[in-house]
């Protein structure tokens, strides 16, 4: 009997968050990984984890699921686990799972997210060094994640987040500033609060999409602030097609996902410059330092009124999202990236793990 081709396709199972949970990068990753269109791969996610779990019980409910998963699963040399590998309790969690996959002697790749993996303490830092270390190939989403932990692996690569780039965005925008995550003093949402209360910002509006965060009371009746709560990933992206600015003014970040989706839109975009934020960016938007209501203010005011300046930075960053972290060429690395741990050539030499 002939084999069909879906025979020879690559299996790759992706392990992490939830992804279709509202919430969280790691989320919209694992989304983007599933539409990867490449014809050598069969990609399917198992959740490990539902960061919208009103308790702990719940929000670790699938990992059991995940644990058999694994444990039953079918092995073979077409087969590949990728494992999305966060910090706090993911460095057990997942961590636990990369070993028993690599205890069937399947190839895994572990992605590292997380706001703090590039600030995090001595401890966090060894033990993520240590499930990196197990993988089959660490991938990192940038070089200052490269810079930081490739010496305590054998075996990595580096590849951007990939998105649906909006070619040929409308010109024709709202007077609105975007915000999206969870609502609260990590993500800097007291500071962008008191810089948009300073503005002279007459006729626009502030968006914040996301869950509050429990240590954060979110202030009622600020004008011109309209908080959406938690809502699907698609009103997200369809605010940010037609808002003019998008802002995130954390105070942590690794490689933030909302910045990718606001630069694929073509948004003019104020952020913090934290974490990996200044390499994904480049030139592409306006940085101002963490913890700095008054520069924020003052980087938001110069785009409010002046809307040369913020079609440059528009035009910019969507020049940058088609570049770098356009879905099509980012999903052909990973297709061949895949191809190479299993010991079938590649098409392309782009995204070859490095030793």
């Amino acid at each position: 009997m002939s084999r069909s081709r879906d025979d020879d396709r690559i299996t790759v199972l992706h392990l992490g968050n939830d992804a279709g949970s509202v919430r969280g990068g790691i989320a919209a990753v694992i989304r983007q990984h599933l539409s990867n269109p490449d014809a050598r791969l069969s990609v399917s996610a198992v959740a490990t984890y539902d960061p919208a779990g009103g308790n702990h019980w719940s929000r670790n409910a699938p990992y059991g699921r995940a644990l058999r998963r694994v444990v039953a699963g079918r092995r073979g040399r077409s087969v590949v686990a990728h494992v999305h590998l966060s910090q706090g309790g993911s460095l057990l969690r997942e961590g636990l799972l990369v070993l028993l996959l690599r205890l069937r002697r399947t190839p895994v790749v572990v992605t590292l997210h997380g706001s703090s993996s590039l600030s995090n303490g001595r401890v966090p830092f060894l033990l993520t060094g240590l499930v990196l270390r197990a993988a089959t190939l660490a991938h990192f989403l940038s070089d200052a994640h490269r810079k930081r932990y490739g010496q305590l692996t054998s075996r990595h690569v580096t590849i951007p987040n990939a998105v649906e780039v909006e070619r040929g965005a409308g010109t024709s925008r709202r007077q609105d500033v975007v915000f999206a995550g969870v609502v609260g003093t990590r993500k800097g949402v007291d500071l962008l609060l008191k810089a948009w209360q300073s503005l002279p910002s007459e006729g626009w509006t502030l968006s914040l999409y996301g869950p509050p965060d429990a240590d954060f009371p979110l202030p009622k009746d600020i004008p011109g602030v309209r908080a959406h709560g938690e809502v699907a990933p698609a009103v997200v992206q369809n605010a940010l097609a037609s808002a003019s600015i998008a802002v995130l003014p954390s105070r942590e970040e690794a490689f933030p996902m909302f910045l990718v989706e606001a630069m694929a839109h073509g948004c003019a975009i104020v952020a913090t410059d934290v974490g990996g934020v200044r390499e994904l960016m480049d030139d592409a938007g306006a940085l101002v330092p963490a913890d700095d209501a008054d520069a924020l203010g003052a980087a938001l005011a110069g785009l409010i009124s002046d809307p040369h300046r913020r079609a440059e930075l528009a035009a910019a960053a969507g020049r940058r999202a088609a570049e770098r972290f356009d879905a099509g060429p980012v999903s052909r690395q990973w297709a061949d990236t895949y191809t190479t741990l299993i010991g079938a050539p590649a098409t392309s030499g782009n995204g070859a793990p490095r030793g």
